[in-house]
């Protein structure tokens, strides 16, 4: 794409928050939208095979859809398309409803449905819901690792209406009785072509900050992730085993104030909501690079030791591409230590959140 091309896509308002497709790779086409910044929530559950499973990812959907009309407005439809098991995308008025998907897909079937808003089914979108679910012969052996359910929101909506987002979660987390799971800002890909989006993943989060979330949520190496999480965000999912890891809950409340942090019962364990809403990172002024969110260093900080100290690479990239990704171990794992500071920064960050807004006045 040339660079007079990419500066009129920067200036439309309509293209605010998104990326042309495939934007720092001149080797695949630039038609619609590659990437969308978003608010992204990853649920990791068990038991996507049972028809009980299934049929409350079906009530999630009903729900986040409710949720997802308010978000865009009464006159324009925030999911246009579904993708089912690896079949031809189909429009949402031709394809069958989730609640008859759920009674009629076997066991040992998958029950993977991508669900986005894009004007063509290949484009990002702001709006998207995802599952993937092991099938039952899959998941016997114990080895494949964690179901997965993903939505998103805009973050405008989000930043105007957190606890709707909040709820959302919460509400969701509970149906599935999810072990553990995070939520915060995050880039929508197109779901036809993620590795040749990644740079424009890449290059999100190098301008807006370490508090924005990288990598596929549905990818094997962060779905076998048990008892650890790959890394803390606005919302962190835990379950009782982390909790019991991290000091029990007597201790996270010592390290987290109640002011500004939120800690609840959810799904296997607890909820904790660092901050009134997602954030990516302070700037710091020309040539500086951008400080991550101080709630999220101190809630770091608070959970180490069941964070990851790796997840192999986050992205994968196009094989000819020139285009900076974290494809490789090094740099994914330096992403995922980038909230890990030394004790007497600690005490500044743990300062810093004290002059944040407090979540009792939001």
């Amino acid at each position: 794409m040339s660079s007079n091309d990419f500066e009129a896509w920067a200036r439309d308002p309509k293209r605010a928050g998104t990326l042309p497709y495939a934007v720092f790779e001149p080797k695949h086409p630039h038609n619609g939208v590659g990437a969308a910044l978003t608010v992204r929530a990853c649920l990791y559950f068990r038991g996507g095979y049972t028809s009980d499973k299934r049929l409350a990812i079906a009530t999630a959907f009903n729900t986040y859809l409710k949720v997802a009309q308010q978000a865009v407005g009464d006159d324009a439809q925030p999911i246009r398309w579904l993708w089912f098991n690896g079949k031809p995308a189909l429009s949402l008025a031709k394809a069958p409803s989730l609640d008859t998907l759920a009674k009629q897909v076997g066991a040992d079937e998958g029950f993977d449905a991508i669900y986005l808003g894009g004007e063509t089914e290949r484009e990002a979108s702001f709006c998207e819901f995802m599952t993937f679910c092991l099938e039952k012969f899959q998941a016997d052996l114990g080895t494949r690792g964690f179901d997965v359910l993903v939505f998103t929101l805009p973050v405008p909506f989000v930043r105007v209406n957190p606890e709707k987002f909040a709820a959302l979660f919460e509400g969701i987390a509970g149906l599935l009785n999810a072990a553990h799971g995070h939520a915060g800002l995050a880039v929508n890909l197109s779901p036809a072509g993620r590795p040749e989006n990644e740079s424009g993943e890449y290059f999100m989060a190098q301008q807006l900050g370490p508090g924005l979330d990288v990598g596929d949520p549905m990818a094997m190496k962060v779905r076998k992730l048990t008892g650890k999480l790959k890394t803390v965000d606005w919302l962190t999912l835990i379950d009782g085993q982390m909790l019991e890891h991290v000091g029990g809950l007597q201790t996270l409340r010592s390290e987290l104030p109640k002011d500004w942090f939120r800690i609840e019962p959810c799904g296997q364990g607890l909820l904790i909501r660092a901050g009134v809403a997602p954030e990516a990172g302070t700037p710091q002024g020309d040539g500086q690079p951008i400080a991550p969110p101080a709630a999220y260093v101190v809630l770091n900080a608070a959970l180490r030791s069941v964070l990851a100290d790796s997840v192999s690479s986050l992205q994968r990239g196009t094989v000819n591409g020139d285009a900076p990704v974290y494809n490789t171990l090094p740099s994914s794992d330096a992403w995922l230590r980038r909230f890990d500071i030394k004790p007497d920064d600690l005490l500044r960050a743990k300062a810093a959140v004290l002059k944040t807004p407090k979540l009792s006045d939001a």
